[in-house]
C-alpha cells in the first residue's frame, strides 16, 4: 500500500498513469483537476503534506470512499453549480483543509438528496463573509455554516508531523525509535535543533559497547522537555534506522469547552439576522468529544451540593453558546 512518504521515490510517469486511473474511475473529477493542475501536483510530491496527490495515486479504501463520496455529491449538485464553487476547494494539498471542504460538500449534498433546493454561499452581506449554503424546502429556508472549529491549530501540528517523519522516517543509525509530545508544543522552529539532538545521542549510543532497551531521551532536557525521543530497539531486516511512529502525549487542546464556545460565537456574525441558521461542528480530531460540545453549548456540568441533607444535583455555568439573551441568530449546532 502506498504511503504519502513513498510518493517522493515514485517517478512521473508512473504517478500520472496512477491519476489517470483514478480519473478514469471517477469522470466528474476530470471536470475539477486539469492536466496543468494534475503537472504541478506531481512536480510537488516531495512535500511531506501532499494529501490531494495521494487520494490520487494511493488506491487505498479510504482514498476510495473520499472519490466516490465527492463523486456523488458533485453530481447532485450541479445544477447549485457545484463544480465551479468546489473547484478550487478541492485543490488544497493539506488533508485537514481537504477533509473539511469535503465536510461542507457532503452535508449540502446530504440535504439536497432529502430533496431540499440548495443554493451554495448565498449573498446576505457586501463583506463576502456569506454562509455556506442555504436549504430551502417551500416557504422554509435554514442557511448553515460548516466548521472545522480548530482547522488553524490542526494544520500547524500536521505540517510539524509530517516534517517529523519526512526528517526521521530514515536515519543512518540503526535504531527504531518513536516521539511523544504535548499538542502544538513542537513547533518548526524546534526541528532542526532536535534533529541534532537525536543524531548527536544516537551517536553516543553506537559507541557504548552494551546498551539495555528500551530507554528515553528527553528534548530539549528531562526538566522541561518538548519532546520524549523512545528508542525501541534494532530493526531486524532493514539496514538502517526509522521513526515508528509519533504520539500526541496529552488530551485536548488550550481552553475546552471555553475555547469551543469563542469558536463557535465568531461564527455566529457570519449569520444572517432573523433568519434560521445552523452551525454545524466538525473537530477533526480526537480531542474533544459530544459532552465538550454539550458543555460549550448550555453551560460546563457542575455539582450542587445542598450542605443541610448533602443531596446534590446537575447543575450548568452561566457561560453557554445557547442563551435567550444572545446569540439569538443561531438556532441550532450539528456535532458532525
Amino acid at each position: 500500500m502506498i504511503s504519502i512518504f513513498d510518493l517522493k521515490e515514485m517517478d512521473y510517469e508512473e504517478l500520472r498513469s496512477k491519476i489517470q486511473i483514478t480519473l478514469s474511475t471517477f469522470p466528474i473529477l476530470k471536470s475539477l483537476y486539469e492536466k496543468d493542475f494534475l503537472d504541478d501536483l506531481v512536480e510537488k510530491r516531495f512535500h511531506y503534506h501532499n494529501h490531494l496527490l495521494w487520494l490520487l495515486v494511493s488506491g487505498h479504501p479510504f482514498a476510495i470512499v473520499t472519490w466516490e463520496t465527492i463523486s456523488k455529491y458533485l453530481n447532485l449538485l450541479k445544477d447549485s453549480d457545484a463544480l465551479s464553487h468546489f473547484s478550487e476547494k478541492l485543490r488544497h494539498l493539506s488533508e485537514r483543509v481537504f477533509q473539511s471542504y469535503v465536510t461542507e460538500l457532503e452535508m449540502a449534498g446530504y440535504y439536497r438528496e432529502k430533496g431540499y433546493k440548495i443554493e451554495l454561499e448565498p449573498p446576505i452581506s457586501r463583506s463576502g463573509k456569506n454562509p455556506d449554503f442555504k436549504a430551502e424546502w417551500n416557504e422554509h429556508r435554514v442557511f448553515f455554516e460548516v466548521k472545522n472549529l480548530f482547522i488553524d491549530e490542526l494544520i500547524r501540528m500536521d505540517d510539524v508531523d509530517s516534517q517529523v517523519h519526512g526528517r526521521f522516517g530514515k536515519i543512518d543509525s540503526r535504531f527504531v525509535f518513536g516521539f511523544s509530545y504535548r499538542p502544538l508544543a513542537l513547533q518548526m522552529k524546534h526541528l532542526k535543533p532536535l534533529q541534532t539532538f537525536v543524531e548527536e545521542r544516537f551517536a553516543e549510543l553506537e559507541k557504548r559497547e552494551e546498551i539495555s532497551l528500551p530507554l528515553s531521551f528527553f528534548f530539549p532536557d528531562k526538566k522541561d522537555p518538548i519532546v520524549e525521543v523512545k528508542v525501541w530497539g534494532r530493526p531486524r531486516k532493514l539496514d538502517h534506522g526509522y521513526l515508528a511512529g509519533t504520539v500526541v502525549g496529552a488530551f485536548g487542546l488550550p481552553g475546552g469547552s471555553k475555547n469551543i464556545r469563542r469558536k463557535i460565537s465568531k461564527k455566529i456574525s457570519q449569520l444572517p439576522k432573523e433568519e434560521a441558521n445552523v452551525i454545524v461542528v466538525e473537530l477533526g480530531h480526537s480531542f474533544y468529544d459530544e459532552l465538550d460540545i454539550q458543555d460549550a453549548l448550555f453551560g460546563d456540568e457542575g455539582i450542587r451540593v445542598n450542605l443541610k441533607d448533602f443531596s446534590t444535583r446537575v447543575v450548568r455555568g452561566s457561560d453557554r453558546i445557547f442563551d435567550s439573551r444572545k446569540n439569538t441568530r443561531l438556532s441550532a449546532v450539528i456535532y458532525y
